[in-house]
């Protein structure tokens, strides 16, 4: 069997290394993905241990039946009967946020070593969502690191464990940015716009990185130029961008989108991205569908 002949000519060279650099990029991406997954699941396993003990605690400590145990009439009193939304029915017996709060600082005590993993695993993050754009905004490495620090203390001040075990965030502002003055008095009021701007789009980036691994792993990978005429692209059909807020992928005009995009992109990416964006739009209704099911009837 005579072996297929190799394209040796500029072009077919080209075309095997950009394959190779998207599958390669792939494989980091799959390496990440499993190291924090695997940093999550040791410690929601931590944080679920600790919780039970905190509830066999506090249960001990009121004089109810331990977790698990029979009550000794397990039946509802007749004015009780009216039910909770699925997934609420234990949310008037659980912890409140206070204890919530306090069990994170004692889990914390008892597991110093978290506080280092999740900073190391925050500074991954941030060079990937925000590497290069501190390079192209201007920044010193001194303002980036001060930054990259701000953020992480926002974002870990606001962590507990959930009443059911495992690590969340609470709080009304889950956002990734701390307060303007905090970020003027690093960045200057210049930087800080540019930050604000950049962070609103953020979204965008997130959607097009999607589309860049399906078209990577259809040996159709996107230049840095495409992918950012696209993230532009996006960002021009969000209505909530043109209202001062983040881009939402739900409510980007996608027709839109996908039109202007089909003046850069080949078939196959541009079809790459119809796949994509079809799939998201399958969650957006399946997460609407869910949590309209979960309401109150």
């Amino acid at each position: 069997m005579t072996p297929a002949k190799r394209d040796s000519s500029p072009a077919g060279r080209f075309a095997t290394i950009a394959v190779v650099v998207a599958l390669l990029s792939i494989g980091a991406a799959v390496f990440e993905w499993s190291v924090a997954r695997r940093l999550e699941a040791a410690m929601v396993t931590a944080s679920r241990a600790y919780q039970v003990s905190q509830r066999v605690a506090r249960s001990e400590s009121r004089g109810e039946p331990p977790a698990g145990g029979r009550p000794e009439n397990p039946r509802p009193p007749a004015e009780s009967t009216n039910r909770s939304p699925p997934g609420r029915e234990n949310a008037k017996s659980g912890p409140s946020l206070a204890e919530q709060k306090a069990d994170w600082q004692n889990f914390l005590t008892q597991h110093p070593e978290v506080r280092d993993q999740l900073s190391d695993y925050a500074k991954h993050e941030f060079a990937v969502e925000f590497g290069a754009f501190c390079k192209s905004a201007g920044f010193t490495p001194a303002q980036t690191d001060q930054l990259e620090d701000m953020m992480f203390e926002k974002w870990f001040d606001g962590l507990s464990i959930g009443p059911q075990g495992g690590i969340r965030q609470t709080g009304g502002d889950t956002g990734l940015l701390p307060p303007a003055e905090q970020l003027r008095g690093v960045l200057g009021d210049a930087g800080t716009a540019k930050l604000q701007d950049f962070n609103r789009t953020l979204p965008a980036e997130n959607v097009v990185t999607g589309i860049a691994t399906k078209a990577g792993l259809e040996s159709a990978p996107l230049s840095s130029d495409q992918a950012t005429q696209l993230a532009q692209v996006m960002v021009a059909n969000s209505p909530e961008y043109a209202a001062g807020r983040s881009v939402n992928p739900a409510t980007v005009d996608w027709n839109a989108t996908l039109a202007q995009a089909s003046a850069f992109l080949s078939p196959a990416q541009l079809q790459a991205a119809e796949r994509q964006i079809a799939g998201q739009e399958y969650q957006t209704a399946l997460s609407q569908a869910r949590q309209a099911a979960g309401g109150p009837r």
